[in-house]
């Protein structure tokens, strides 16, 4: 239900001065529909740090146009963004170290491992 939900009909709401910017999840925009919107002067400008499909084709239409910027999943890139994720790892790394389950536990089979069954 999150698919393209920026399609032409949402660009066509959109001031022409506005600069669309999706650093969330690639399908939400329809590209086609994006495309059309910025060489027709629908939109101004748009900034993607995540596509649909990953990595784009090498011959997307998207890459030829100046009033685009893209930051492939590059845009949370800061020193105080790798500051956070550092110190987020160190917790975690010390609560599995001292016997507790880590808060982003990606397999349940710890879980299971660690309690006996």
């Amino acid at each position: 239900a999150t698919s393209h939900l920026m399609d032409a009909a949402a660009f066509s709401r959109m001031k022409s001065s506005a600069c669309l910017v999706n650093a969330s999840r690639g399908a939400l925009v329809h590209e086609g529909d994006l495309f059309r919107a910025l060489t027709d002067g629908e939109i101004a400008a748009a900034a993607l740090d995540v596509r649909d499909p990953e990595p784009p084709v090498d011959d997307d239409p998207l890459r030829q146009l100046d009033n685009i910027i893209h930051t492939p999943h590059s845009s949370f890139y800061t020193s105080e963004s790798i500051e956070e994720l550092q110190s987020q790892t160190a917790w975690e790394v010390r609560r599995v170290l001292t016997g507790e389950e880590p808060h982003n536990l990606v397999n349940p089979d710890y879980r299971r491992a660690r309690s006996g069954q």
